[in-house]
């Protein structure tokens, strides 16, 4: 198998806000998860996730680690759907300005 060169890797980005400045992004696990964020991101997920229930029981059973991976992990995909649908609205709406179909764009 040949090597791959470092440009043939896709850009390293916060899954979150897309930010790829190397210098500011981390890998981090959040629940069973590995997600590169960078560091606005995982303060403010941060804040979020210091919300969560307290521990039960110490050290914390196997159902309460569980239930505390899913809360950590439903916070992510909660900041993820949220980008997710506001750049895929900039997507559409990009589109539908250089779309000769769009009514709008038609001279």
């Amino acid at each position: 198998m040949a090597d791959k060169s470092r440009r043939d890797l896709p850009p390293l980005a916060c899954v979150i806000d897309g930010e790829t400045d190397t210098r500011v992004l981390e890998l981090h696990r959040i629940g069973d998860a590995h997600v590169m964020l960078c560091r606005n991101c995982y303060v403010r997920l941060l804040d979020v996730l210091r919300t969560k229930p307290t521990r039960i029981w110490e050290p914390p059973d196997e159902l309460e680690k569980i239930g505390q991976a899913l809360i950590a992990e439903a916070d992510l995909f909660t900041r993820l759907a949220a980008s997710h649908r506001e750049f895929g609205q900039l997507l559409i709406d990009r589109v539908r300005r250089e779309s000769p179909n769009d009514p709008d764009n038609r001279t």
